[in-house]
This record gives structure tokens, sequence and C-alpha cells, in this order.
């Protein structure tokens, strides 16, 4: 990451982590320090749907489509992002119970440009419609952890619309 880059991510963290009440200590939950910064993408995933759709931003599918979520942990002390070496386990956990666990790599396999955490699941039939709520934590091998804050503004947020993707 350039100079400028880390700088710019820094910054931003930091004033999400003063934003948040979390500077100064630790937070309950975490162990030693600042809990980490869990960012999200949603995107949609290639089973059922065209391919120009895959891998772009979404938040409104049908039963049968794969959500794909593209996760970043946020060290916030260093401002760095964390891998596999220094996280133990990220997951992301349905309003249902369901935990499906993440798995760090490069993106896209070929040619990569990025390297983040990330999970799909596909909407079985018959899964009920309407906001789909989740959580994702993260939990470093150092004890801390943290999980994402999502906006509470309904065009945002993950829906499961009535039908299905499959014919």
């Amino acid at each position: 990451m350039s100079g400028s880059r880390r700088l710019l991510v820094a910054t931003v963290v930091a004033g999400v982590v003063s934003a948040l009440g979390w500077a100064g200590g630790a937070s309950a939950g975490t162990a030693g320090g600042s809990p980490l910064i869990v960012v999200d993408s949603i995107v949609q995933g290639s089973t059922n749907a065209p391919r120009e759709r895959v891998c772009v931003l979404n938040s409104r599918y049908l039963h049968g489509e794969e959500i794909v979520w593209r996760i970043k942990v946020i060290d916030p002390v260093t401002g760095e992002a964390m891998d596999d070496k220094q996280l133990k386990r990220v997951w992301v956990e349905l309003a249902d119970g369901q935990v499906v666990e993440a798995r760090y790599g490069p993106h896209p396999r070929t040619n990569p440009t990025d390297y983040f955490w990330a999970t799909s699941w596909v909407i079985p039939p018959g899964y009920p419609s309407g906001v789909l709520d989740y959580t994702i934590y993260a939990e470093a091998k150092d004890g801390r952890t943290g999980s994402n804050v999502k906006f509470e503004v309904e065009s945002s947020m993950l829906v499961i619309l009535p039908g299905s993707a499959t014919k």
C-alpha cells in the first residue's frame, strides 16, 4: 500500500474508532485492545445469475441465487487489513443461526488485484422472503474481536425477493 493510501486508511480508521467511542482501550468482548473493524460488501455470486451480474454489488436476491460477502478486517492500531496469519476466524452468521465461514485469498482468482476474506450462501427454495439480517464476526489470533455495523436504511438492507432464479 502506498504511503498516501496508508495515511488515508489510517485517518479513516481513526475517525471511525473515535466516532464509535473505541479510542482509549479495550471494549467488551476484546482482549488487550480496541475491537477489530469489519467492513464488507455484498455481490452477486455465479449460481443462477447472468454472467454480466457476477461480482456486481447487489442487495436484492431471488431464491436460488448466490450471495457473496467480501470482507476486510482492519486492525484499528495499524490501519492495515488483516490476513489469515493474523486472524483465527471470520464468519457470517444469519439471523436464523446459520454460520458461513469465510476464507482469505486473492480476488479475482485469475490476475488478482486484491486480497480479502470471502464467503457465499445460495438462498434455498422456500427460505423466507424479506430482509435477511446477518452479522459478520472476526476473531484475531491475539484474542481481539469485531463485528460489522450495518446501515439501518431499508434501501441498503439485504433483501430476499419472492420468486426464484431457477425456472
